[in-house]
């Protein structure tokens, strides 16, 4: 019968390991925006599989694919990374942070001119209010509720 090892907590986290834990959150967040990107070349669904199963796509589709590809790929190191980050961080620690992907994709959507969605002050405030959240959940507490 094999035996498991209960997981390692550590009770100081590395420096390391908190910028892992960054790299892990951007890679979400230019993974939503380059698929994003890679849907504004994207003529129709149908086209773009006819053309991919026989090797011809157009210029426009190429872009797409190149563009979809980069997204894909940041979302599977962002992965990587966040398994990487949970052996050493508490996932009640760890998750809240991942809520910051979500401003960075707004700040993104906003800014990068391939995507130039509008700016409004109902999601600026809904952006500040996930940045609160964050910041409730991360202040620690002093004494377990039973």
């Amino acid at each position: 019968m094999q035996s498991y090892a209960t997981p390692v907590t550590h009770s100081k986290v590395s420096p390391a390991t908190w910028g892992l834990l960054i790299t892990a959150v951007m890679l979400t967040a230019i993974g939503q925006l380059f698929m994003k990107v890679s849907t504004q070349y994207l003529t129709t669904w149908a086209q773009f599989t006819d053309q991919l199963l026989i090797w011809q796509l157009a210029p426009a589709e190429q872009s797409m694919l190149i563009w979809f590809v980069l997204g894909v790929s940041s979302y599977f190191g962002s992965m990587i990374l966040w398994m990487y980050v949970l052996s050493f961080l508490k996932l009640s620690r760890a998750y809240p942070l991942l809520s910051f992907a979500y401003v960075l994709v707004y700040l993104g959507a906003v800014f990068w001119p391939k995507i130039g969605e509008s700016f409004s002050l109902e999601k600026s405030v809904g952006v500040f209010i996930i940045i609160l959240g964050v910041i409730i959940v991360s202040i620690p507490s002093k004494k377990p509720l039973k």
